[in-house]
Parts: structure tokens; sequence; C-alpha cells
């Protein structure tokens, strides 16, 4: 196994690459630089902007293999 050796302070979490701890720092902080124009909402990471985005034009691109609900 992997040793995730950075850990936040705050809550527990360990990532096992500093600068994922550091991009993690920022759901603490309550630092939204990434708003969406449509609705207002904010997110502290790309990531999570960019699949809120894609909900906006009805794009799920996520499947449950069980059931095939998309979301």
């Amino acid at each position: 196994t992997v040793k995730r050796r950075h850990r936040c302070g705050e809550c527990g979490k360990a990532f096992l690459q500093l600068c994922h701890l550091r991009k993690h720092r920022f759901v603490h902080a309550g630092h939204k630089p990434f708003l969406c124009t449509e609705c207002g909402k904010g997110y502290s990471s790309e990531e999570s902007f960019k699949a809120h985005l894609l909900a906006h034009r009805g794009v799920r691109p996520f499947q449950c293999p069980q059931c095939e609900k998309a979301y």
C-alpha cells in the first residue's frame, strides 16, 4: 500500500502529494474562486466546477453499472 504522508491538520484527511493537501485546504478556508455565472454557486476546485457546468448542459458523464442511473 502507498502511504499518504500529507495529513490535513483540520480534518485528518491524508494525501499522497503535498499539492493535493494544499488544494484541499481551500475547503476549510471557504475559498471558492470558481463561480458559476448561470446560478452563482461557487466551488473551491476547478474539477468540481467543471462537473457542475456539465450538469447545467444536461450532460451526465457518470453511470452506475448496476442500476444504470446517470449523474
